[in-house]
């Protein structure tokens, strides 16, 4: 037993030893994998904290095709090489450094019967830490470039670049095309904390996306901004609404599927902007996006909310709100100061009604009353108020009030002298 012992403690040695050397001619992660399958002849995968594949060593697939591999993580995972259409099963192992997990390795379950399981394990933390070492390098890289990019991005968000010949130009450094219409999608975080570590949870979650982005429109114009992921979407200039808001649906479903694992019961709220043509509109889109996915919040409480579709919503959000409360109370003061004293109903029954599309045996349906009680009730709002509820411009105060008191931001409890 002692001897084998030796033996392990010997071998971890020399394994360990020729890590560092791959770390310092700069294989990278690559160079880490290949060492380890040589070592214990397996095929494998490496992949990232978030399941994105590294490195592959073995089979059909090479480091050169890592974009091509899909890893099923489960028991057991899945590896397919989706160029080949060749799958084999894999037993993951994580790749804990400190108490971080920075990745999971994963090995072919049919070759890990002739694998020193032992030595594995023993050699784990070491090839860990290399590949933690790797990352960390890695990291200050793209982060240096991602700074440029985001740069940039926020410039197209707040409209500080005038040029469409300059945003066009600078876009073509990440191979981003412009000259296709775009629209802004805008996703928030549900009671978003800092201190709790939903920082370090939307980054992962960019860095996922922007991998899902890449697969589905060969491109990753996503931008991480406090408790935003904000993505832009190129959409065909010749394609109807309907289709097209079909095809943005499609892709926030396909976001927020994979979100799902790393936000639990948490919610993103999401809003549309409408598509722009140019680049240097792309922050009326923006604004738009925003605006209907607020109201979605706390108005609607939809969680995809597009710009297009919160009709009337969209000017009273935007309008000033004490002169919205005063327009209401202008408009519903005295009606809802008589069913305070009357307990007649009145204002229920005119919501109704406007509700219903002005129908009186659907109001009346709706409120599991007979159509002659409606009548009466329309009759008396109309003496009350020496109103004309077949004039159309009354019926749109009635309208606009009813939406103001729907916004939750509008304090409508006292009215203002």
């Amino acid at each position: 037993m002692n001897h084998i012992n030796e033996t392990t403690a010997s071998e971890t040695s020399q394994y360990r030893q020729e890590l560092l050397e791959i770390l310092a001619s700069g294989k990278g992660v690559a160079g880490l994998l290949e060492a380890f399958c040589r070592w214990f002849d397996v095929r494998a995968v490496m992949t990232d904290d978030i399941f994105t594949p590294l490195a592959v060593k073995g089979g059909y697939a090479s480091n050169r095709n890592t974009e091509l591999i899909d890893v099923l993580d489960g028991s057991p995972s899945i590896v397919l090489d989706r160029r080949m259409q060749f799958q084999w099963e894999a037993e993951r192992f994580d790749l804990t450094a400190g108490d971080e997990v920075c990745g999971y390795l994963y090995l072919d379950r049919v070759q890990m019967a002739e694998v020193n399981l032992n030595m594995v394990n023993a050699i784990l933390p070491d090839l860990a830490m290399a590949v933690k070492v790797e990352q960390k390098k890695n990291q200050e890289l793209l982060q240096q470039g991602r700074r440029w990019k985001n740069a940039f991005l926020f410039d197209l968000l707040y409209g500080n670049v005038k040029d469409e010949n300059t945003v066009r130009s600078a876009a073509k450094t990440w191979e981003w095309d412009l000259s296709v219409p775009h629209t802004i999608l805008s996703f928030q975080l549900q009671a978003y904390d800092p201190h709790l570590g939903d920082e370090g949870l939307l980054e992962r979650l960019l860095r996922q996306w922007e991998t899902d982005l890449v697969r589905r429109l060969n491109k990753g114009m996503i931008l991480h901004k406090r408790d935003e992921l904000i993505v832009f979407m190129p959409v065909k200039e010749t394609e109807g609404s309907g289709k097209r808001e079909k095809e943005i649906r499609t892709l926030i479903n396909t976001l927020l599927d994979s979100a799902r694992e790393f936000l639990h019961d948490r919610v993103l709220f999401t809003g549309v902007g409408r598509p722009c043509q140019r680049g240097v509109d792309y922050f009326r889109s923006y604004q738009e996006a925003k605006m209907a996915r607020d109201i979605g919040i706390h108005e609607t409480g939809e969680n995809v909310s597009f710009f297009q579709d919160i009709g009337l919503l969209k000017i009273l959000y935007s309008h000033d709100p004490t002169e919205l409360a005063e327009f209401y109370h202008d408009t519903m003061d005295v009606l809802n100061e008589h069913d305070r004293k009357t307990e007649a109903e009145l204002s229920l029954a005119l919501k109704a009604y406007v509700s219903n599309n002005m129908d009186v045996s659907q109001t009346a349906q709706s409120m599991f009353v007979h159509r002659n009680t409606i009548r009466y009730r329309l009759r008396k709002i109309e003496e009350l108020l020496q109103i004309d509820l077949s004039d159309l411009s009354v019926v749109m105060n009635f309208v606009v009030a009813f939406h103001i008191e729907s916004l939750n931001r509008v304090d409508l409890s006292e009215r203002r002298r």
